[in-house]
């Protein structure tokens, strides 16, 4: 008898439409605090993305990957122009927020069986910016009012952690 992961017994996540409902709590976020959207960047998502495969696929969370890489790094590799020219001083960088949830809030037992309580994409998007904007850190990053631009990525491992990436430009 094969074991099947958490991943396979949950209805399926569609990524997109996680990334771009995150993109849209986001932005109005923004709109409550009377600043501008962020543009949904697909350089920016691909490296997203790739982040949250990465910590997914190798059971670790952190803004540094395993080979050491920043944010900024993993830009650079990836062939993005990490610098901006504000007209009396230079910045280089790509700012990140980081989340990690789960496919499912609870899990009852019955007769020794799991039951769970599945999420889905609304309820994950939902309290993966609702967190990001109870921590200062991410809040200042969400609502920083000289960034553009922003890529969402995320990723689910079989154990059923639901990864997301956010980075600004």
């Amino acid at each position: 008898m094969s074991t099947r992961s958490i991943k396979d017994l949950a209805p399926k996540i569609n990524i997109i439409s996680l990334e771009q409902q995150v993109h849209i709590l986001i932005n109005n976020q923004r709109i409550a605090y009377g600043l501008h959207f962020l543009k949904f960047d697909p350089t920016l998502t691909i490296i997203a993305r790739k982040h949250s495969m990465d910590m997914s696929q190798n059971n670790y969370f952190s803004h540094t990957n395993l080979a050491g890489d920043s944010p900024t790094e993993r830009g650079k590799i990836a062939g993005f122009s990490c610098g901006k020219n504000f007209g009396n001083y230079l910045t280089d960088g790509i700012a990140e927020n980081i989340s990690q949830s789960f496919l499912y809030n609870a899990v009852t037992y019955l007769n020794h069986n799991p039951h769970y309580h599945w999420n889905t994409v609304d309820s994950i998007a939902k309290s993966t910016v609702k967190g990001w904007m109870k921590s200062p850190g991410h809040r200042k990053n969400i609502l920083k009012q000289t960034y553009e631009s922003e890529g969402i990525g995320a990723a689910i491992s079989e154990e059923g952690k639901v990864f997301v990436t956010q980075n600004f430009f």
